[in-house]
């Protein structure tokens, strides 16, 4: 498990959720990752607009991700 600091390759560019759960097996090489296990993402004032809607719809076409979740 990681945090801010290493990424998640979407589609569109690389997200950096406030926690990032990854497959055991991977080594974790490089600043981000293109296969994701679970993302959390906490809302904020600052996110609130950004999390639920633009990074969720970013997330929910990696084959790889089993849960994405958007605390409050």
């Amino acid at each position: 498990m990681t945090g801010h600091n290493r990424g998640v390759e979407t589609p569109v560019t690389v997200r950096y959720p406030d926690v990032l759960v990854e497959p055991i097996s991977r080594e974790l090489k490089g600043g981000s990752t293109e296969v994701p296990g679970v993302v959390v993402e906490v809302l904020s004032s600052a996110t609130e607009e950004m999390d639920p809607n633009v990074k969720l719809s970013e997330h929910a076409g990696m084959a790889s991700l089993e849960a994405c979740v958007v605390a409050s």
